[in-house]
């Protein structure tokens, strides 16, 4: 059968292809058959590591992500991608042959771009492929403005910027609100984790491991935006090994820091969430580093 053509030449070099499973002889099926036609393809059977390629890559627009692992949650794992990438436009295409009602339906919350039920069945590759890529190049020429109009943006902003300053300052409204110390606490969290993840770009990976502390720092980011955080998701936050997370999450529990509660709608999903107290211990804590304007240390 001659290989489909999924892309223009230019679009082929423009985006890499990152397969995650942990299913290698169908990880390495899918390859085979992206690679034959010309297309840049990476695998990952580590979610920490499929993370990882993502953030090293800037290249990678589309990833393939079996969702129907028996010891791994796939759609976590795009959840994460979609939480650290929220910037770039990944498109992702999910392989299930196993999959049922939920799995589809959470598939279709998180924008997946398509669902092949067989991951042997080259034409739906192929035709999935093809979707992704045109998604990609429509957002890239949705997003491509002449300088003219960027800079006219730019200056109604900076209009805007200026006459907010203004109503604020008249309005005297200098008062700390509840709603500035989230900003405030999610800026100073947001910074926490740049900065970690920074960091693995100088030292060998597994050097600075603090699976408990990464957690809690994205369950709190979590907290602030409202959100639920599945046990697979927290356990791709902590950048280690999904047995040791568990473990930490676990100790976690013991000290009253963290909860687990499960999903009313799907009995294989738990969450995970700050109690009280972890909720109070971190705000205390980032008080103490990033103390809000006018308070007396």
């Amino acid at each position: 059968m001659p290989a489909a053509t999924t892309a223009k030449a230019s679009e082929l070099h423009d985006n890499t292809i990152l397969i995650y499973s942990n299913d290698h002889n169908l990880a390495a099926d899918i390859k085979y058959r992206y690679n034959r036609n010309g297309h840049r393809v990476v695998v990952a059977s580590e979610a920490v590591a499929a993370l990882e390629a993502v953030d090293s890559d800037p290249r990678v627009g589309v990833v393939v992500v079996t969702i129907d692992m028996p010891d791994f949650d796939g759609l976590a794992l795009v959840e994460r991608m979609r939480i650290q990438n929220h910037e770039r436009n990944l498109q992702f295409i999910g392989v299930a042959q196993r999959a049922g009602l939920t799995d589809a339906a959470r598939a279709i919350h998180l924008h997946l771009t398509d669902l092949v039920s067989d991951g042997a069945d080259g034409s739906q590759l192929h035709a999935a492929l093809g979707r992704a890529l045109a998604n990609l190049q429509s957002a890239r020429t949705a997003t491509t403005f002449a300088p003219d109009v960027l800079e006219d943006a730019r200056r109604h902003c900076m209009a805007l910027l200026n006459t907010f300053k203004t109503l604020q300052l008249e309005s005297g409204s200098g008062d700390v609100t509840a709603s500035d110390t989230a900003s405030r606490h999610m800026r100073v969290l947001r910074k926490i984790q740049q900065d970690r993840r920074l960091r693995k770009k100088f030292f060998p990976g597994g050097l600075f491991e603090d699976p408990c502390w990464d957690m809690l720092v994205d369950l709190m980011i979590q907290h602030l935006l409202g959100r639920r955080v599945s046990v697979s998701s927290l356990c791709i936050a902590s950048g280690v090994a999904q047995t040791t997370a568990l473990r930490r999450i676990m100790v976690l529990s013991e000290y009253g820091i963290v909860r687990r509660n499960a999903d009313e709608n799907d009995g294989r999903r738990i969450f995970v969430e700050l109690t009280a107290q972890g909720v109070d211990l971190m705000a205390r804590y980032i008080e103490e580093i990033d103390p809000a304007p006018g308070r007396l240390l």
